[in-house]
């Protein structure tokens, strides 16, 4: 399933985003003209964005594996790196410009440094050498289509990580990992 307009993945869009979902699966239950577009529910969901949209889809990817729920911090916005355990059994390829001077490419050469020293096993960067903050194939090249389709086509494994850290600030506006949730915190925002 494809939704090409997230804005940037945060708070009410990243909401919109998951009950769109939701309601199109049930919308198209509903209506038996449209059942040969049925996508079921809970269905498997990818998510890309570039510039701000894809610093959103790294935040909107703290979830379990199913990516029912969203992990999201209103006392520390945008600090995707306090969040980086959670993504460690989660598929990532991050594409980035290797001259981009809008957003440096040490953000994401960072982000994939930490999940391979947390323990991430599908996590790499793909930095494209002479090319700025948008470049016309950040998408639409053979290593990403090739990472979709195995993200896509590969079954959903059901084993647990024997161990994981699950990493929240705000408890209201977060989801849980394999199946654990945290429900409140003793020092509010640490």
């Amino acid at each position: 399933m494809a939704i090409t307009k997230g804005l940037d993945w945060h708070g009410p869009s990243a909401r919109d985003a998951w009950a769109t979902i939701d309601s199109l699966a049930t919308i198209l239950q509903n209506n038996k003209e449209w059942n040969r577009w049925e996508i079921g529910y809970n269905p498997r969901v990818v998510l890309m964005g570039h510039s701000n949209g894809g610093q959103g889809a790294w935040s909107a990817h703290y979830a379990d594996p199913a990516l029912r729920a969203i992990l999201e911090s209103s006392l520390t916005p945008d600090d995707n790196d306090l969040y980086l355990s959670n993504l460690v059994d989660i598929p990532i390829l991050a594409v980035h410009g290797g001259s981009d001077t809008n957003v440096p490419p040490w953000h994401s050469r960072e982000y994939v440094s930490i999940l391979k020293t947390l323990g991430s096993k599908n996590v790499s960067l793909r930095e494209v050498p002479n090319e700025g903050h948008w470049f016309s194939s950040v998408f639409d090249n053979e290593e990403v289509q090739s990472f979709l389709e195995a993200v896509l086509t590969t079954p959903r494994s059901l084993d647990l990580a024997k161990e994981f850290t699950l990493t929240v600030t705000d408890p209201a506006a977060s989801g849980s990992l394999h199946g654990w949730r945290i429900e409140s915190l003793v020092f509010p925002g640490r």
